[in-house]
Formats: structure tokens, sequence, C-alpha cells
């Protein structure tokens, strides 16, 4: 096991340096360091574009993933590469401690965090509240994140259409503008999921918009499953 880790890990650190990076949104990262006592943040992540953005991530965060089997891969995997610190638990199994020792990292270290907010299982595209609550508990703004390979395979079986960055193409990354969470009473958080949702929809829209190539890319693949 610990063998495939190493070797997923040297695949990974290969796509990473053979391919080129394009960062939009830089001004928008720089302003949520600005909004926080400890110049911190959190960055939200649709899961299928995990691959991308912890991939490509620009400075140790701290994260959260599941106790499942897959769970434990991910997170050693993750932190080989050298740009992620883990707890352990999800919304179904172990949250709640793994919650609270990501805030108590998140103030003692004054490291960034990031969460894929619709993982580990779904539903896709509905943000969970635990990265609202580690904002609001640690001070810090929420960043939405979105990064999208310009060749890349898209999984159709997988509940969130998982997609995976090839070598030699480029990454384009994003950060969408950053927001405070001043309250997690059920009205607020409702506010402020719907206004995740939308931010990180017009980033992917927006990137669509300038490289249509690419949804046709996304189109293409999901609609060769379809036909089978």
């Amino acid at each position: 096991m610990k063998f495939t880790m190493i070797l997923i890990a040297f695949i990974l650190r290969l796509i990473r340096f053979s391919c080129r990076k394009k960062w939009y949104g830089l001004d928008n990262l720089e302003a949520a360091k600005q909004m926080a006592p400890n110049r911190n943040y959190a960055v939200a992540i649709w899961h299928q574009n995990i691959f991308s953005c912890v991939l490509n991530m620009r400075e140790l965060i701290i994260s959260m993933t599941s106790q499942s089997k897959d769970g434990q891969i991910a997170a050693d995997v993750s932190e080989m590469l050298g740009n992620v610190k883990n707890t352990r638990g999800s919304s179904s199994k172990g949250g709640k401690s793994a919650m609270e020792q990501m805030i108590k990292m998140c103030n003692e270290e004054k490291l960034p965090a990031g969460l894929t907010v619709d993982g580990p299982r779904g539903p896709s595209f509905v943000p969970k509240r635990g990265l609202f609550k580690i904002a609001h508990d640690c001070n810090m703004p929420v960043v939405p994140y979105y990064g999208i390979s310009s060749k890349m395979k898209v999984l159709p079986k997988s509940w969130d259409k998982f997609r995976i960055g090839f070598p030699f193409a480029t990454f384009h990354m994003y950060y969408g503008k950053p927001f405070m969470i001043e309250s997690l009473d059920d009205d607020a958080l409702k506010s402020y999921s719907e206004k995740l949702t939308e931010e990180l929809f017009n980033l992917e829209k927006n990137h669509f918009h300038n490289f249509p190539e690419h949804r046709e890319m996304i189109e293409s693949q999901l609609s060769a499953k379809d036909s089978k």
C-alpha cells in the first residue's frame, strides 16, 4: 500500500511539473488575506475539481479527508505532495472532532483551510456547512476556488463526474471573491451557501466563455458515455 501511494504521489508530481499554470483572481486571494487577522482563509472547492485544485495549491493548507480507505490514500498522497495537512473525518463519520481539530490548527498555525464543500459523497454542487463553521470560528474569509486542465479525462460513472488532468497541459486556476461568515444561523447559512454556489458556477461559466473548447471536451466525454 505504501509503495502504491508513493507511486501515485510521484506521478502527480510529474504531472504538476510538466504542466503550465495560469492564475486568475490573485487580487481576490490577496484581498482575502487582508480580511483576516492571521492572513489565512478557507478555500471552497467542488469535489469534481479537487485534482486540479489540490495539485496546484499555492500555499500549505489544512484539510479534512474521510475515514474510509480511499480517504486514507487521499490524505497520505496529498501530504506527500507537500501542500496539505490533513485531519480525518467527514460529514458522516468523525466530522465533529476533525472540524474542531481543523479550527484549532488554523488558529494556532495560522494556515489556510480547504474543503471540498460537496464531498465526499455528494450530492453534487450542494455546499455542506462545515467550511462556513470553520471560517466563522477562525475569523477568516471563504474564497471560492476553481481549477480546470486544458487536457483531462472525466469519469462519467463517478457521482461527481470527477475530472483528472493530463500531463503537458495547462491548468487554469481561479480565485473568486472572498466573503466573511458573520453568522451561523439558518438564514445566513442558506444565503452563504447560495452565494458560494453562484460564485463557483460563475468561475466555470466565465472560463467556458473564454475557452469554449474545454466545455466541448467535457460534453463530448459525457455524451460518449450516454451513447453506450
